[in-house]
């Protein structure tokens, strides 16, 4: 069983000038910050010798340079800078290399044709979680992603069919209306994402 949900993460200039003028300052841009917490090496290292961290049309120890490239490029450097998504497992379900394998399979048949991927498998909770940090702008033509509901709906269900073709067990969506407080967690994590920029910020929102 997966858990999937999708944001969109914004920037300012000045955060991206603070960042490209002091790599070692605390304060990121939000795309490398969206991309130093999903590579946040407590919560992907496997082994001494392996991350589960891998790059789709990016290399993944240089992500943030790869994916800033091509919006310079495009000259596209500023509102929405990349979508933040995860994929979230049931507890014991699936050992960390399943769960990686998964998640770069979703992440090539969901955006990997146009889009620069990071996926990031974390381990430092019961549910083993993939991070995906998509980069706005595609690669291939230099469109910005455009957040549909039919879009999430596809990352969605590719995800659901890729649990079942591993044997995994599927949330099914409720054929009767949810009760009211279940309604409401959803209001509040949708409203999260919304007024969130960066994982941490998302955190703090539903804290709240």
């Amino acid at each position: 069983m997966a858990v999937t949900k999708i944001w969109t993460i914004k920037d300012s200039l000045q955060r991206v000038l603070d960042y490209a003028a002091n790599p070692d300052k605390t304060e990121y841009d939000a795309l490398a910050q969206t991309l130093h917490y999903a590579e946040n090496d407590a919560k992907t290292k496997l082994n001494e010798s392996a991350q589960l961290v891998t790059g789709i049309h990016c290399r993944a120890d240089h992500a943030w340079e790869d994916m800033r490239a091509v919006q310079e490029r495009f000259g596209k450097t500023d509102g929405v800078v990349a979508l933040h998504a995860y994929q979230s497992f049931r507890e014991g379900e699936v050992t960390p290399e399943q769960c990686h394998e998964i998640g770069v399979a979703l992440a090539r048949k969901v955006w990997g044709k146009r889009f620069q991927v990071l996926v990031a498998t974390h381990m430092n909770t019961d549910n083993l979680h993939n991070h995906f940090v998509i980069n706005s702008v595609s690669y291939v033509d230099g469109k910005k992603y455009e957040q549909r509901r039919s879009q999430y709906a596809e990352f969605r269900e590719t995800s659901d069919k890729l649990c079942r073709e591993y044997g995994l067990s599927v949330v099914e969506q409720p054929k009767t209306k949810e009760p009211a407080r279940y309604a409401r967690m959803r209001e509040a994590i949708d409203q999260a994402c919304e007024d969130a920029s960066t994982a941490e910020n998302f955190h703090r929102a539903l804290y709240r």
